[in-house]
């Protein structure tokens, strides 16, 4: 039977590590206690909505399923230590196709030292569904998307913009830089950038009651999105701004921090300065080219 054939095909793909009890293969997974906080999230990823068929493979569809959650992780300033996976295939997916979408996600589990320790298994009539929950260890108090402070420096890591010319489907959740950043440096607010640029800054504006002013200058452009921009007719900064899926951190710290992240080259990833925060009404502006601030328009990828 397929449902029972795949999950003995996932048991001998892992094994526990020290701190899982009991994998894959029972009822539930048993994991041993543990002193740190945790941090728990979940994702689901529809065809259709987060990945089309016609131009992703099946290994890369299971990576992005499991990178999402981790990213989602990684924002919490949180390590990421066990994932459960869920699957709906549709009744006329291949077998061979099935284990495609679990190596995917295996590969990247490995990559970031995640144990995949379960999760369910169903074939239907509709599109492909793939689902992750990923747990994840705090060392220290956690970011959060409100704790923006006055004075504050906006720090992006990576470039923006090129998801729709691939990203979206092979991007690296920056669970390593989070963990370097966490370990050596205050951070304020945080949180990673899905939806878009915009759309993910406002809402740190938003929760943290404060306004954001971003220097359109600064923020680091992709080369796919200069690409993307000669096709579509809209500028390589609105595909920065409003593509999301970028899955790139976005910080707010204190200026003696944002120096010292500036200039620290041990970091895996290089962040940019892009704006400040500021008193005064939670709204998210922009300064072109020097000019005067004006409200910039929030909008993103919608799901």
């Amino acid at each position: 039977m397929f449902e029972f054939d795949f999950i003995e095909w996932l048991r001998s793909q892992t094994s526990a590590p020290p701190d899982v009890e009991l994998g894959i293969g029972d009822d539930a997974a048993i994991l041993r206690p543990t002193t740190s906080r945790q941090v728990l999230t979940t994702d689901l990823l529809m065809e259709g909505i987060h990945f089309e068929l016609s131009s992703a493979t099946f290994e890369q569809i299971g990576r992005k399923s499991l990178a999402v959650s981790l990213s989602d992780i990684a924002a919490m300033g949180a390590i990421p230590t066990v994932a459960v996976l869920n699957f709906a295939f549709p009744r006329q997916l291949a077998f061979a196709d099935a284990q495609a979408v679990f190596r995917g996600a295996l590969q990247l589990a490995k990559e970031h030292n995640v144990a995949l320790v379960g999760g369910d298994t169903n074939r239907w009539n509709e599109k492909l569904v793939v689902g992750s929950t990923v747990l994840g260890r705090l060392d220290h108090a956690g970011w959060r998307i409100s704790g923006a402070q006055p004075g504050d420096v906006v720090l992006v890591s990576g470039e923006l913009g090129g998801s729709l010319l691939g990203k979206h489907s092979d991007f690296t959740p920056r669970c390593q830089l989070a963990a370097e950043l966490a370990h050596r440096y205050p951070i304020h607010a945080a949180t990673d950038i899905s939806d878009s640029l915009s759309l993910d800054l406002n809402e740190i504006a938003l929760q943290s009651n404060l306004g954001i002013t971003i220097q359109s200058g600064s923020i680091p452009i992709a080369a796919a999105a200069k690409l993307q921009a000669a096709h579509t007719g809209r500028t390589p900064l609105e595909h920065a701004l409003y593509d999301g899926e970028d899955f790139e951190l976005l910080l707010t710290v204190a200026p003696e921090t944002a120096r010292a992240i500036l200039q620290d080259s041990a970091l895996s990833v290089p962040l940019t300065e892009i704006g400040r925060v500021h008193a005064g009404p939670a709204e998210l502006l922009i300064s072109r080219d020097g000019k005067a601030s004006e409200s910039l328009p929030i909008k993103g990828y919608e799901h």
